[in-house]
């Protein structure tokens, strides 16, 4: 997950976290906090459009980080994960990825021998 994980993707990673189904690898999401709908087709011989929230995420209990306050919202924090890996980093550029996959596989290796 990453900043671009929004909307249902922060909602479905939250209810992943929320539930202890499996630890989150990557980086804090946008907090964008809610499931959106768009109307891009509202005035058919207008520019205009428009977005609205249908819901409000609650998180099943209160998140924290050291530069966020406590909350259960999800909008504005975001999810944060539970193993910190970053892909937009020099070494992904110029490895094509490759230091990223290795990283994330090791995770994945790992948690499964731990459940075993």
């Amino acid at each position: 997950m990453d900043d671009y994980s929004v909307s249902h993707g922060e909602v479905f990673a939250s209810m992943i976290q929320d539930n202890e189904r499996g630890p989150l690898v990557g980086y804090r999401t946008a907090g964008t906090g809610a499931t959106i709908g768009c109307s891009l087709d509202a005035m058919p011989f207008s520019e205009i459009q428009f977005c609205n929230s249908f819901s409000m995420v609650l998180r099943k209990n209160p998140i924290s980080s050291s530069e966020l306050p406590a909350t259960r919202y999800l909008e504005n924090v975001g999810v944060i994960p539970n193993i910190p890996l970053d892909f937009q980093t020099k070494e992904n550029l110029l490895g094509q990825g490759r230091p990223f996959v290795t990283e994330f596989t090791k995770i994945i290796v790992e948690q499964i021998r731990k459940a075993q």
